[in-house]
């Protein structure tokens, strides 16, 4: 466990991919079995694991991989990754470089910012929504 209420999960095995830098949006390169590379533009260190709220917690939580909000839990803070799953409550802002999925149960009271959004009905968001242009943001032209 990373603290109270966030766990980290293990993928299974897979072939290289590709991330954008929650810092400064440039693609990064990566084999399966890095845990965190730094970002080659702005030079931070990018952490590459899968994190999992269980319970209340109130911090940020930034990871170049995938974030998942678990039913009954709640994050009082920002949420950055490349995919976000949300089954439970986030007061915060949520930005993805790939997809944020809302289950029937997610309940969001904040600005979210990603190319894809998945919305199940019933989920329930206040706040801003923005669908970005990804080609638009790495390349930094239309």
């Amino acid at each position: 466990m990373l603290g109270l209420g966030i766990g980290r999960f293990r993928r299974s095995p897979m072939a290289p991919r590709t991330i954008a830098c929650p810092y400064c949006g440039k693609e990064l390169a990566i084999v399966p079995e890095a845990v965190s590379i730094p970002c080659s533009k702005c030079s931070r260190r990018v952490e590459l694991e899968d994190l999992e709220v269980v319970e209340k917690i109130s911090r940020d939580l930034m990871t170049g991989a995938s974030v998942l909000v678990r039913v009954g839990a709640m994050v009082k803070g920002n949420i950055h990754a490349a995919e976000i799953t949300i089954l439970g409550s986030v007061q915060g802002n949520l930005k993805a470089s790939r997809l944020i999925h809302l289950a029937a149960t997610a309940r969001v009271n904040g600005a979210i910012e990603a190319p894809r959004l998945e919305m199940e009905e019933g989920a329930l968001v206040v706040g801003r929504l923005t669908i970005t242009n990804k080609a638009r943001k790495v390349r930094g032209k239309r």
